[in-house]
């Protein structure tokens, strides 16, 4: 009893003191509390974003990137494939312009291949009989360049120059002189084209470049663009014809798009249907049409640059893509795992 009356003795005669050392130790404990409670709140916040990663995936996305060895070149390519290669990427824009006469208008779409290598269609048969693999998507993704405006008026002119040389004489004419001259120097007088000057006019060009994946539509869970990522609009329909189009979010507030305006990609409609958020750790494309179409308009009939693939469950997603990296050269598997 005298010890406690001792203190309470104590705390009294000194208040200032016991109020400043209260106050400190509930700051304390409170601090603690909170960052406790903020460290809770983000794992729990990470887990539920990341569940559909982490959870129980079966889906893989399969490419074959493009790797550059030691040398500066392209390892793991046959000639076929260099062939191809240089067919996708080479050369510029697709405009003649030697053809083309000043004033006349140019409105054209070159399309160019991603940072993946395309691949035919017809090698999803054998990924299909892998075994536990239960679906396919092929996807296609393209640069799509815009040119477009009027070809300008060039005048290229030359203005004739004079200039004098002196030849030496015949002291100095082994150091570089003309040959057979002796005596005294001489003087020559040249004439020759010198600075050329262009001039352009009556003209203007202007060019945009976008991202267009070409997506398959019957499996839509799989897709490149799913239902669950549209926040406008709809999805593809199979009454909706071939020229339907969903767009980013951001392509849509950067260009003004709303659901019912069009979209002319190589001279052809697009009737925007839908808008979508980007997927969960990937990277969207500007703008979704369907595969078949893409292919058509851009020249590349049966070629596809991506493939997502479902596995049977959960249990097989690692069986599969090892067997699927043995089986198909050049491929690179990211898995749900990979990908959170």
């Amino acid at each position: 009893m005298f010890f406690f009356h001792y203190i309470t003795n104590e705390l009294r005669r000194r208040r200032g003191r016991t109020i400043l050392t209260a106050l400190g130790l509930a700051v304390g404990v409170g601090l603690v509390i909170m960052v406790n409670a903020l460290s809770t709140g983000l794992d729990n916040a990470q887990s539920s974003v990341l569940k559909p990663l982490t959870g129980v995936g079966t889906e893989m996305s399969v490419s074959r990137p493009l790797q550059i060895g030691s040398n500066g070149g392209f390892t793991k390519l046959s000639k076929s494939e260099q062939k191809e290669l240089r067919n996708e990427v080479g050369g510029g824009p697709g405009v003649n312009f030697t053809s083309l006469k000043a004033g006349s208008k140019v409105d054209t779409d070159t399309f160019r291949a991603s940072g993946d290598l395309t691949f035919p269609e017809s090698e999803l048969t054998a990924l299909s009989k892998i075994k536990d693999v239960q679906a396919l998507a092929p996807s296609l993704t393209l640069t799509d360049t815009h040119l477009q405006g009027t070809i300008p008026k060039i005048n290229i002119t030359q203005k004739a120059e004079h200039f004098t040389t002196t030849t030496p004489s015949s002291a100095h004419s082994k150091r570089g002189g003309f040959p057979g001259a002796a005596g005294a120097g001489s003087t020559r007088t040249f004439n020759a084209f010198g600075r050329a000057s262009a001039a352009f006019g009556g003209g203007s060009l202007t060019t945009s470049s976008r991202s267009i994946t070409g997506v398959d539509k019957s499996q839509p869970t799989l897709a490149a663009v799913t239902p669950s990522q549209i926040t406008k609009g709809s999805y593809f329909s199979s009454n909706g014809g071939a020229y339907q189009a969903i767009v980013s979010t951001g392509y849509a507030d950067s260009t003004k798009l709303a659901i019912g305006s069009s979209l002319k990609i190589d001279n052809k409609t697009f009737k925007v249907i839908g808008i979508s958020s980007a997927p969960l750790g990937g990277t969207a494309s500007d703008v979704y049409v369907e595969l078949t179409t893409l292919q058509k308009l851009a020249g590349y009939e049966g070629q596809v640059d991506t493939v997502e693939v479902e596995a049977a469950n959960a249990a097989d997603v690692s069986a599969v893509s090892k067997a699927i990296s043995k089986d198909f050269s050049g491929a690179s598997v990211t898995t749900a795992s990979d990908l959170a």
